[in-house]
């Protein structure tokens, strides 16, 4: 797993006084709400300390207005759009039971009826439920992340256990 994990991505600018506009890439919005320290990366950059002092989640937008002390100004936010907002990747929340990071899933065989029939390659996010993309030969296959069928994780030992509906 990566030193950093980002939480959200700048988007834009509001208004003069050096507010930004951040997508949240996290499933904990609390990470752009809560005052404190986060890291900024622009481009290829090493990442440099900054310090929340606003968040505000426009949900009709699907974004957050930020505020940040080294920020005062338009000039100086437009010079952060495109850039990254990270923490680093030793500050995840406790994950209730059943709930995974995506990285940790990523790699992970995909066993059916005993026989190993895939990899998952990537994990799409939903209101209603995740999918998860599964490696199977030249093909990626969606199933969706719910116990039902998706009965099993071990990712200790590397593994999930799948029951797909029939025609999957």
């Amino acid at each position: 797993m990566s030193e950093w994990l980002q939480v959200a991505r700048i988007v834009g600018v509001h208004g003069i006084r050096g507010l930004l506009k951040a997508r949240l890439l996290s499933d904990f919005p609390e990470r752009l709400t809560t005052p404190g320290q986060r890291w900024l990366r622009l481009g290829a950059a090493e990442p440099q300390p900054v310090t929340l002092v606003q968040g505000i989640a426009q949900v009709n937008k699907g974004l957050f207005l930020l505020r940040f002390q080294e920020c005062p100004d338009r000039t100086t936010a437009e010079t952060w759009v495109g850039g990254s907002l990270l923490v680093p990747a030793g500050e995840q929340p406790l994950l209730q039971t059943e709930e995974y990071y995506v990285p940790e899933l990523l790699g992970v065989q995909v066993l059916w009826r005993g026989q190993v029939v895939g990899t998952v390659a990537g994990v799409i996010t939903g209101a209603a439920q995740d999918l998860l993309e599964i490696q199977v030969g030249e093909e990626r296959k969606l199933l969706p992340f719910v116990v039902a069928l998706v009965p099993e994780v071990n990712l200790a030992q590397g593994w999930i256990v799948i029951d797909p509906p029939a025609g999957w």
